[in-house]
């Protein structure tokens, strides 16, 4: 079993330029069996580094390069040494989170996250068979007496088949001496034997890549002073016959053995990696969700809550609007429960529904609803939200598949000067240390990629390239596209190829760490058994980021602060200090003629998404066909005006037609349903979930499925689809007489609630001889 012991990716930030992914690759391309991560004082590379490893059919070693100090005195400066601790069971992978944990906080945070001897030894007190240490490569622990003693206490919690002592040949007298005294303890205290070598860079020429990305990281300039020089210049992925091949070399060198065939220190080599992979039993995987306990019974309290709420908001309507017909939402309502029971939502409802109770009860102005969560009518039965989803064609799929597990995650706007009382409130009622905000990973995009490196290098011309570089859809393109497509990018490159070879490699690497902006997660145990919980600025902050949350099964909330509510809420107050009366925002009408005139005439400064030029503009341009704009054609303009929309010429399209100058275009009539509001233009992703529907047959989660296909610009995923959306097609529509005697035409395999309850095509309900509810 040969491992690739000793590699770390960029979460070291400034430490290496290889993704999780590249490690994986390369260790399987070299010839590796098994790799194993290891980043300084953090495990946030491993869903990226066990995924990729599966994909390349090696196995995944997951572990964690301490820093460790003298004591935690804040004022002298003091020698770290940097062993490893490799995570080999479940109860392994808590002990490091705890101890990281510790590392981030104020009594022992100093610049960068440490920790001492003793918070080490007193984590590992329990931990055998549950992670294996190393002595490590760079700054080893076998480089300091205290640390060698320290190594001896870990050898005697785990054993000694756990405790690693790493040889690293490296051709340098740093590292030769350091083989030395690693061989001496092997051969006279009977530590394990790991052969490895730093992996931090893929390229012959990594170490200045590596040297430039750490001073882009410091914001040093090049020649300084402070430019990062590694001991040596070839930390790549070597295949494990040079590496063996390495070491027979250095063991000639420093002349520790005198069998001239190596034959027994060649079988250790072979069984320390073999030993750390067989004692490896943890591999990263999705966990179940983990929320707070809502209720004994959380399905039949959500089924109360959510009568409550049909009787009271069905009967007192919103923003004008007060249904006629109730059966709709009946049926709504029950398929809604029936998914969101069988999936184990209901406790996901229950707190959402008590955070936002709680904020309107305390006065905190929570916004209508935004994003996916307004498609559901139990989170506007339950004044999560107040958009009524019927009325405006939401779909609940768009916010929660059946089809897929994914997590809910409802977009919750609070006033922003309040914002954090939300927070303290969340944090008081479900427990500090199960309450923490979300990381982000900052990393080089091509623009900046460029920009920096240049900076550091003091190239004025690259400095200003980024101007060159066109964006798609909000995003500037790669510099690889870049250099094909621009012919100012293409010379710069051709000029100073080192230069642009060094951007391209950083290019998406990780340069600093960040704060979600919104986004909390609440769990229903403490943080700390799925995540490192970090401390910045005051603030605990897991370090996953918004994508790894949910396959920690971690929820994330978006508890986001918009002054826009304060400003309503200002003007709430002053209206009540002028007059005497108190509005009800949700009773004021949505087609209100004087605020559509004010829209239409472009007198919007100041409202949220409406003050730019730009939109202004745009609002005047559908405002004067008619002298009228509609409250749907408002909502048009804040989806239109993006630059997908823009750049596509949909947006223009809207336009032409609002103002005669085009005509309505519908490529089937099967599409007019879902595109005669906005005058055959696609404006939402509801509108391609509905056509998907209604032309081709697909279920609304299926629908969903290919909205996010095409959001994301998965082509395979959109390739699989493609078939089935054509044969959809092509298989035509039929005409279904309705309960109530009108007729409608619709696709044969179009989905329905019946007015059983039960969800059938419209065939498998004419056999049936049910009726269908549309």
């Amino acid at each position: 079993m040969k491992i690739l012991a000793d590699s770390k990716s960029h979460f070291s930030i400034g430490e290496s330029v290889l993704t999780p992914e590249a490690i994986a690759e390369h260790a399987a391309k070299a010839g590796y069996d098994a790799a194993a991560l290891c980043d300084t004082m953090t495990i946030s590379g491993m869903p990226d580094f066990t995924k990729a490893c599966d994909k390349h059919g090696i196995k995944p070693v997951v572990g964690v390069r301490l820093r460790i100090v003298p004591s935690l005195d804040k004022e002298s400066k003091q020698f770290a040494v940097y062993p490893k601790l490799y995570i080999l069971t479940n109860e392994g992978f808590e002990i490091v989170t705890k101890l990281i944990s510790l590392a981030y906080e104020e009594t022992h945070f100093h610049a960068v996250p440490r920790l001492t001897w003793a918070d080490v030894i007193d984590a590992l007190k329990h931990a055998k068979g549950h992670v294996s240490y190393s002595t490590s490569t760079l700054y080893s622990a076998i480089r300091d007496v205290d640390a060698l003693d320290a190594t001896r206490q870990i050898a005697k919690l785990l054993t000694l088949s756990h405790t690693f002592v790493e040889i690293v040949p490296a051709n340098s007298a740093v590292w030769d001496r350091q083989a030395e005294v690693a061989y001496d303890l092997v051969n006279n205290e009977g530590f394990s034997f790991l052969l490895s070598k730093p992996a931090l860079y893929a390229k012959a020429d990594g170490s200045q890549t590596l040297g430039h990305m750490n001073s882009v990281v410091k914001n040093f300039k090049s020649g300084n002073g402070f430019d990062f020089k590694p001991h040596i210049e070839d930390y790549r992925v070597v295949t494990p016959s040079q590496l063996v091949v390495q070491a027979v070399e250095q063991s000639n060198r420093i002349k520790v053995w005198n069998d001239k065939s190596h034959t027994f220190h060649l079988r250790r080599y072979g069984d320390g990696w073999k030993n750390l992979c067989d004692s490896c039993e943890f591999k990263w995987q999705k966990l179940d969700v983990s929320l707070p306990k809502m209720a004994p019974d959380e399905d039949a309290r959500l089924w109360e809550l959510a009568k409550e709420g049909f009787k009271k908001r069905l009967s007192e309507g919103s923003f004008g609007h007060k249904p006629s017909d109730l059966k709709p939402y009946a049926a709504r309502l029950k398929y809604e429960m029936g998914v969101l029971t069988d999936m184990g939502f209901s406790g996901y409802f229950l707190l959402t529904h008590e955070i936002v109770k709680w904020s309107k009860d305390n006065g905190i102005l929570v916004g209508p609803g935004r994003g996916s969560v307004g498609g559901s009518l139990l989170a506007y039965l339950l004044e999560i939200t107040d958009v009524d989803p019927i009325r405006f064609g939401l779909i609940f799929e768009r916010f929660i598949n059946p089809e897929r597990i994914d997590l809910p995650d409802a977009d919750l706007d609070f006033m922003s000067t309040r914002r954090h009382e939300v927070i303290q409130h969340i944090k008081d009622q479900y427990g500090q240390d199960r309450v923490a905000a979300i990381s982000n990973y900052t990393t080089l995009g091509s623009r900046a990629a460029i920009r920096d490196l240049s900076r550091i290098l003091g190239d004025m011309e690259g400095q200003g390239l980024g101007k060159f570089i066109p964006e798609e859809q909000g995003t500037a393109i790669s510099l690889e596209r870049a250099f094909e497509e621009v012919a100012e990018v293409k010379a710069y490159a051709l000029s100073k190829p080192d230069i642009w070879s060094t951007a391209c490699d950083i290019e998406g690497v990780i340069r600093s760490l960040s704060v979600h902006a919104a986004g909390i997660v609440v769990a229903g145990e403490p943080l700390i058994k799925r995540a490192i919980v970090e401390q910045r600025k005051g603030e605990h902050v897991v370090n996953w980021d918004k994508r790894v949350v949910e396959d920690m099964g971690l929820v994330k909330m978006d508890i986001l602060g918009l002054s826009t509510l304060d400003l309503i809420s200002i003007a709430v107050r002053k209206v009540k200090e002028r007059t005497g009366e108190d509005l009800d925002l949700l009773k004021i009408p949505l087609d209100n003629e004087t605020v559509l005139k004010a829209f239409g005439t472009g007198q919007t400064v100041g409202i949220f998404q409406f003050e730019s030029g730009g939109m202004r503009k745009l609002l005047k341009d559908i405002y004067k066909t008619g002298r009228s704009i509609s409250f749907e054609e408002v909502s048009a303009c804040t989806a239109l005006y993006r630059p997908g929309p823009m750049e596509s010429g949909l947006l223009d399209d809207f336009v032409a037609i609002k103002q005669g100058e085009s005509s309505e275009m519908y490529v089937h009539q099967s599409t007019r349903a879902a595109l005669e509001e906005t005058y055959s233009v696609i404006v939402y992703q509801e509108q391609v979930m509905q056509i998907a529907r209604d032309l081709s047959g697909f279920s609304m989660a299926e629908a969903d499925i290919l909205r996010k296909a095409i959001g994301k610009k998965d082509a395979d995923l959109m390739k699989t689809m493609s078939e089935k959306f054509i044969n959809g097609a092509q298989a035509g529509m039929i005409e279904v007489e309705l309960d109530d005697g009108t007729k409608k035409t619709v696709h044969r395999l179009t989905k329905f609630i019946c007015d059983d309850g039960v969800k059938r095509t419209v065939e498998e309900a004419q056999e049936d001889g049910v009726d269908i509810t549309l």
